[in-house]
C-alpha cells in the first residue's frame, strides 16, 4: 500500500494496520494487568522478609510479663522446686515404700541418709509419721500422683507467665490447704498428737501460707 499523505503533521507515515482479534484480546490482558498493578492498595509483601510474628498474650490480652518483675511469682516457683525435688519425691515417697520405720530394709530409692532424717523428724517430732494409719498414706499418694505432675507443669507455666495454670493452680492451692488442715488436727488433738506442736506448725506453716498467696495471685487482679 502506498504511503498516504497526513495533513495534519505535514508529514507521510504509513497506516497501521488494523488489530486482529487475538491482538486485541493480548491488549486487553495487558491494560487489565496494568490497572491492577496501578490500583494495588498498600505494601506489598516480601517473600524474602516476611512479617513479624506477634507476640503471645494470655486469654486477657496482656502481653507475658517477665519473671523478674514478678517477686511473688518467683517465691511460688521456688515453693514448687523445693517440693517436687526434696519433699514429694524424696521425704514424702519413703513413706510409700516403707510400710514399718521400726522394721524395714533401705530401699533403692530414697537414699539412706534421706531415710534416716524422715525417721529422726519422726521420732522427736510427729508421731503420726511413724506410725503411717491409712488416711496418712492416702495425703502421701495425692501429692505423689498428682501434687507432684502439677509441679512440673506449674514451674514452667509461672516462670513462662502462661494463663492455663489458673484452674489447676486454685485446685491445688483448695487440696493443699484441705490436706493441710487435716493433718495439723491430728497432730493437735489426734490419737497421734505430737508433743511440739508450735514446732510441728512452724515446720508445715509454709504448705499454709503459699497456697492462699497462690489464691490471692489468681483472684485478684495484677
Amino acid at each position: 500500500m502506498p504511503p498516504a499523505r497526513c495533513p495534519d503533521v505535514g508529514r507521510f507515515t504509513e497506516l497501521r494496520p488494523a488489530l486482529t482479534i487475538t491482538d486485541r484480546g493480548r491488549e486487553g490482558r495487558r491494560a487489565a494487568v496494568l490497572g491492577r498493578r496501578r490500583w494495588r492498595v498498600g505494601p506489598t509483601r516480601s517473600r524474602s522478609r516476611p512479617l513479624p510474628r506477634p507476640s503471645a498474650v494470655d486469654l486477657s490480652g496482656t502481653p507475658p510479663v517477665s519473671l523478674r518483675r514478678r517477686p511473688l511469682d518467683i517465691a511460688i516457683v521456688g515453693f514448687f522446686a523445693v517440693n517436687l525435688f526434696l519433699v514429694t519425691y524424696l521425704i514424702d515417697f519413703e513413706q510409700l515404700v516403707i510400710a514399718d520405720p521400726y522394721h524395714f530394709t533401705y530401699p533403692v530409692w530414697p537414699p539412706a541418709f534421706a531415710v534416716d532424717a524422715v525417721h529422726w523428724w519422726g521420732s522427736n517430732f510427729d508421731p503420726v509419721l511413724m506410725a503411717r494409719p491409712v488416711w496418712w498414706k492416702m495425703t502421701i499418694w495425692i501429692d505423689t500422683l498428682f501434687f507432684g505432675p502439677f509441679y512440673v507443669f506449674a514451674i514452667y507455666a509461672f516462670v513462662r507467665d502462661r494463663p492455663w495454670i489458673r484452674v489447676p493452680a486454685l485446685l491445688w492451692a483448695a487440696t493443699m490447704l484441705t490436706v493441710v488442715t487435716v493433718i495439723l488436727g491430728e497432730e493437735a488433738f489426734g490419737e497421734h498428737r505430737t508433743p511440739r506442736l508450735a514446732v510441728v506448725v512452724l515446720a508445715n506453716l509454709a504448705w499454709v501460707v503459699f497456697p492462699i498467696l497462690v489464691l490471692l495471685r489468681f483472684t485478684r487482679p495484677r
